[in-house]
């Protein structure tokens, strides 16, 4: 995702939902830009919360975010983004 330089997809996203409907949206583009949402459903049509979005995130970080959403850690990922 920071290797290359695809201005048509300058973006990775990765989609975290347990059963019971909610929905984390986690957007790291290429440029360090991150984006956490929160969703009552899959559908995108009640937000939880306002977009936590972070600008020039070290690749470290991001593999870390990347990381805990995909393992479901979600207290992993709202204390990385907001020692940032």
């Amino acid at each position: 995702m920071f290797s290359s330089r695809d201005d048509e997809h300058p973006n990775a996203w990765l989609r975290y939902g347990p059963a019971d409907g909610t929905m984390f949206v986690l957007d790291i583009s290429h440029s360090g830009r991150v984006e956490f949402s929160q969703w009552k459903d899959t559908d995108y049509h009640v937000e939880l919360a306002p977009p936590v979005e972070l600008e020039r995130v070290k690749r470290q970080t991001a593999l870390i975010l990347w990381k805990a959403l995909d393992r479901g850690d979600l207290e992993c990922v709202r204390r990385e983004l907001h020692a940032r």
